[in-house]
């Protein structure tokens, strides 16, 4: 995905945005989404939502895993693992098209 297609969004929206919409995608809490539990359905969610930090607010790696308590490695690790999934035209494309989506549509993704 280029990063020029998606930035084309009128409102862009916060960091705060980005976790509350990818937290009710995988149907569960902010709070959690930054938490420390090590489920993998968290742990996809959080690289999605790292990703799009970095994707939609040139957020760097550190900024990027800030926000959901994780260091710049995890972030960095988020970005590649995701930007491999969607060239590759896997699960994680739908769903960060998805997300995407419906942070344009509404303008914060709720």
């Amino acid at each position: 995905m280029r990063r020029a297609l998606i930035r084309g969004t009128a409102v862009r929206p916060s960091a705060k945005n980005i976790l509350m919409a990818t937290a009710a995608y995988f149907g569960t809490e902010v709070a959690t989404l930054r938490g420390s539990t090590s489920d993998p359905t968290l742990h996809h969610a959080r690289m999605i939502a790292m990703y799009l930090c970095w994707e939609l607010l040139d957020y760097s790696c550190i900024r990027a895993g800030r926000a959901l308590r994780r260091d710049p490695v995890h972030a960095m690790y988020a970005r590649l693992r995701v930007q491999a999934e969607i060239a590759s035209g896997g699960v994680m494309q739908n769903q960060v098209h998805e997300l995407i989506s419906r942070l344009r549509r509404t303008g914060h993704g709720g």
